[in-house]
């Protein structure tokens, strides 16, 4: 859910207009079908382009996180005159197959569970089994993005503050494995891409941030990204160092 990201669209809507996107098969925005008719990669960057139609905006400024980095990523690539800039912060991978070897999906995983402690990580299979039985309770799940989030942030005394303002965005999973089933399907790759977009470039990552090698490989490919560092953050800078 766009929710996540209210306190940096609240921040940055200080000196610039700021327009929070609610992509389709998040929040609201459910169609009909709700399939890979209609959750797919092309929709999502059609999206894009029909909201700046609808604002009468030539290009705007892309700002992503997680999986919202992937998405401008992808659709400055595709129409770089449009995106005047494009910023992501705990970005996720330009590539989900073989520039990144393991895939950064099973390397970002083994990255969260090494930060947990034994216990938290036999509760956490433990919780995995009950989801893949369908008897996980509403509490359960809670505790189980807990456990998630304890190995994503670096800071574990200030998890009670910083939840709430994370589990404000549900993930809705039929839309998260559309999108990914999608990337599969078309072998999403941008790594012979970015020659087309010669725009302003920012990557921003925290230090502690289980997927930071992400980001270091994405500097190696693009040189001319500007690179910025945040100590003692996680996944989520925008908690952990507003």
């Amino acid at each position: 859910s766009c929710e996540q990201e209210q306190e940096v669209a609240l921040e940055v809507a200080k000196n610039y207009r700021a327009i929070l996107l609610e992509q389709r098969g998040t929040g609201r925005s459910i169609p009909t079908p709700f399939d890979s008719t209609t959750i797919n990669l092309k929709a999502a960057l059609d999206d894009l382009n029909l909201l700046l139609d609808h604002l009468k905006l030539k290009d705007a400024i892309f700002y992503g996180h997680s999986w919202g980095g992937m998405l401008p990523m992808s659709f400055a690539t595709r129409y770089p005159n449009r995106a005047k800039a494009i910023i992501l912060t705990g970005t996720g991978p330009w590539t989900v197959f073989d520039s990144i070897n393991p895939p950064s999906g099973l390397t970002q995983s083994i990255n969260v569970i090494s930060h947990l402690d034994k216990h938290q990580r036999q509760r956490y299979d433990s919780l995995n089994m009950k989801e893949k039985a369908g008897t996980m309770t509403a509490e359960e799940l809670t505790e189980r993005r807990k456990i998630i989030l304890l190995g994503r942030i670096p800071n574990r005394d200030i998890i009670d503050s910083i939840y709430p303002r994370y589990a404000v965005g549900i993930m809705n999973k039929t839309m998260a494995g559309l999108m990914w089933q999608d990337l599969g399907r078309i072998y999403f790759d941008l790594t012979s891409k970015f020659s087309s977009y010669h725009h302003p470039f920012f990557a921003i990552f925290g230090l502690q941030d289980p997927a930071a090698f992400i980001t270091y490989e994405l500097k190696i490919l693009v040189p001319r990204v500007e690179l910025q560092w945040i100590q003692n953050s996680g996944h989520f800078p925008m908690f952990d160092q507003p």
